[in-house]
């Protein structure tokens, strides 16, 4: 079955050959802590041609291996690599498990299938302002508020404040998830 594709909706943590097709949507690296022009890690967000989403990570040691052949927006085929349990906070993806890169993971470049253009969710306005949101994923923010609005100094900083009623928050995308 050399030509069979999982869907990442199906990655688990029974050993097997999983063979992938997926887009890369982000791509970035993690600052060592007191070498900040170093990477303790590279992180992937993956999407399948279904539009599911996966984290991947590359290990420092193995940088070396990916950190030139990966672009994103590129579609790769991935196969060879360790699939774990997603755990911790503010983790890029609802995915259950995340994949590893080991020293064998090959991402070769395909672009014989068609993806999604849009790979971002968005929490509503609503919850995050009532600060009902899920803490175990990312949240970024993306804001664009169409009322009326001053900007005022306070010790330094800028605060921007909005006029309205609730409402005017419907026009806003805020809580990115990658």
């Amino acid at each position: 079955m050399a030509n069979h594709i999982d869907m990442i909706s199906t990655i688990n943590d029974v050993p097997r050959n999983w063979r992938l097709i997926v887009k890369v949507v982000r791509l970035w690296g993690v600052p060592e802590f007191n070498t900040p022009n170093q990477f303790r890690s590279l992180e992937l967000v993956l999407m399948d041609s279904e539009g599911t989403r996966i984290h991947c990570s590359v290990k420092k040691t193995l940088i070396y291996l990916f950190q030139k052949q990966l672009s994103e927006g590129v579609v790769y085929t991935l196969t060879t690599f360790d699939v774990v349990r997603s755990t911790g906070e503010y983790r890029p993806t609802s995915h259950v498990y995340k994949l590893d890169a080991t020293y064998n993971t090959k991402f070769t470049r395909s672009g014989s299938i068609v993806f999604p253009e849009i790979v971002y969710t968005f929490t509503p306005p609503a919850d995050v302002l009532k600060n009902d949101f899920n803490r175990d994923f990312l949240i970024g923010a993306a804001i664009s508020i169409y009322t009326d609005h001053e900007t005022k100094e306070s010790n330094g900083d800028f605060e921007e404040w909005c006029h309205g009623d609730e409402g005017a928050f419907s026009e806003m995308k805020e809580g990115t998830r990658w």
